[in-house]
């Protein structure tokens, strides 16, 4: 009740525009906040990716591509279980696939589809959740992460698809995977997500009541950060 009051009077005296600048700036704040951090954790997702398709992490030239003949051969070797050659035996531990995609110099593979996924993916999710839980008056918190998790899945799909082709050496520049075919499996990556943002943001909202509840006089951005780290325990 102490967070509805203060809602009701700050919109008090509030332009449509101001109105629209407040709704917008927390989900594009977590969208850029997720765009930085992906800078850190792209080499790693780069190791996952290769070894999860049976390649020799590493292999990927400066360029960050492979010829097409190399991508076609591992894409093969992927379809065949992994075992087919010397050549696409994984390294014994995330730490040498790190090490071998150092020097071969392909830890910025994908770098850009990455950060324009997370942006898109993040910043749209966190609208539309905020904007379906303030339309149904928070009634529906699972309903509502689902639905952002598609919506948002969905239209990014493109940006994620090209992420991993190119992080795994695929011949085609940033520019050419987004133009090939770029909602390939859109409907499962949107699938992935929903499920996946139905939990966590469900989750999410019902500690924030609940702490909201609790400690009705505590800094907004203090709760919303305990109520993340709830779903760590």
């Amino acid at each position: 009740e102490g967070r509805q009051h203060r809602d009701a009077s700050a919109d008090r005296g509030q332009s449509a525009s101001e109105k629209l600048c407040g709704a917008l700036r927390g989900p594009l704040q977590g969208g850029v906040a997720s765009a930085a951090a992906c800078v850190i954790s792209n080499p790693i997702d780069i190791a996952r990716a290769q070894m999860q398709v049976g390649m020799q992490v590493g292999i990927a030239t400066p360029s960050g591509r492979l010829s097409s003949a190399s991508f076609s051969r591992g894409s093969a070797s992927f379809a065949s279980g992994g075992s087919s050659s010397a050549s696409c035996m994984q390294p014994p531990s995330t730490l040498s696939a790190l090490r071998g995609l150092a020097r071969s110099g392909g830890l910025l593979s994908g770098l850009g589809p990455a950060i324009g996924y997370n942006l898109v993916f993040n910043a749209g999710r966190f609208a539309c959740f905020d904007a379906l839980t303030h339309a149904s008056s928070g009634a529906y918190p699972l309903a509502s992460g689902f639905a952002a998790g598609l919506i948002s899945g969905w239209l990014a799909s493109p940006l994620a698809r090209a992420r991993t082709l190119l992080q795994v050496g695929g011949p085609m520049s940033t520019v050419e995977t987004l133009c090939h075919r770029p909602f390939a499996a859109a409907p499962s990556w949107a699938l992935r997500n929903a499920a996946h943002t139905s939990i966590i943001f469900s989750l999410f909202e019902l500690g924030r009541r609940r702490l909201e509840t609790d400690c009705p006089n505590a800094p907004i951005s203090l709760l919303h950060l305990a109520a993340s780290a709830m779903l760590l325990l």
